[in-house]
């Protein structure tokens, strides 16, 4: 049975992409943009659950660790663009080993949230091998597709203009948390031993 005294949501890593790519307007204001203001979404459905926040481009560096406030997040987000990454790139397979790195610390199993336009065919392995659920938001307008993110194992979804986007991650990223808590053979066990009385009961008689 889920510890009473335990989170109730899991931990996730947010991990979002901050390149030159995507500065393009093809989904308004911009991707990076719309990026921002997703992650923000998602913290405010999960509002007290911890979450931190990761960027890379060609490295990737921790911004906020791991936190229940969403306050403390929203400006470092905000400050995040091309011109403060030291390097340009797309090292996606960095930021998942940082992410995997702060969940590691946690008493909870966690997941990733990756904000991305795109990622390298070199970096789907070890995407597909993360050894976390991990859930992708594709910052692409409708109709394009790109092919590293097509080859992923991980449940996908495509940016929308409402929240059906978040909602769908969330649930799958949740979903995997309470399966992993299952799992758990140290999380505490309802007792139904009693049951056992009425056969033994029964034989007694």
């Amino acid at each position: 049975v889920p510890d009473p005294f335990a989170a109730q949501s899991a931990p996730v890593a947010a991990i979002l992409k901050v390149a030159p790519s995507m500065t393009a307007g093809d989904v308004a204001p911009s991707r990076l943009e719309r990026g921002k203001q997703k992650i923000r979404g998602f913290l405010e459905r999960r509002a007290g659950a911890r979450t931190a926040l990761i960027a890379y481009a060609g490295t990737a560096h921790s911004v906020v660790p791991m936190t229940e406030d969403p306050d403390v997040m929203t400006p470092y987000l905000g400050a995040l663009t091309p011109e403060v990454m030291p390097e340009a790139g797309d090292r996606a397979a960095e930021a998942l080993a940082l992410a995997l790195a702060m969940l590691a610390q946690e008493n909870a199993p966690g997941g990733v949230l990756l904000v991305t336009d795109a990622i390298d065919p070199a970096d789907v392995a070890a995407l597909n091998a993360a050894g976390a659920p991990l859930a992708v938001l594709a910052l692409l307008p409708e109709g394009v597709r790109d092919r590293g993110i097509d080859a992923l194992d991980a449940p996908v979804a495509q940016v929308t203009p409402d929240d059906a986007d978040l909602a769908r991650l969330e649930r799958a990223l949740e979903a995997a948390w309470r399966r992993a808590q299952l799992e758990n053979a140290e999380q505490p066990w309802e007792d139904r031993g009693r049951w056992l009385a009425w056969p033994a009961a029964a034989l007694t008689l």
